[in-house]
């Protein structure tokens, strides 16, 4: 029987296809490409901050699970960047792809931060 779940751990992956409507032309394969790799890194730094043996965070403020922060903090990231790549639908490449990277790097460091606490 299929219950929710099974499906929260991936709840994140449903930011692919709104990435897969909202951008346009070339720059639809980077913003999936972008989700994707949020929704990968935010399980790499699940596994890290589980192999290290705080699967609460470190300080352990509140009794958020990490994912759950993790989720929170990433979507929020996804959610600027959708807003931004549909006001812009007609940006050089190299922009795109810089504006991507920017985001991407601030929501790692954020959500590191987050997960630490």
């Amino acid at each position: 029987m299929v219950t929710v779940q099974t499906f929260l751990p991936y709840v994140d992956l449903l930011w692919v296809p709104v990435a897969a409507l909202v951008a346009q032309g070339t720059n639809r394969i980077r913003a999936v490409f972008f989700v994707l790799a949020c929704a990968v890194m935010l399980r790499l730094q699940i596994q890290m901050m589980n192999e290290l043996g705080f699967p609460y965070g470190i300080f352990k403020i509140g009794d958020m699970p990490l994912y759950t922060r993790g989720v929170l903090v990433y979507s929020f990231f996804i959610m600027i960047f959708m807003i931004l790549t549909y006001f812009s639908p007609r940006v050089d490449g190299y922009i795109y792809m810089g504006a991507s990277i920017s985001i991407f790097i601030t929501a790692f460091c954020i959500a590191s931060g987050v997960m630490v606490l």
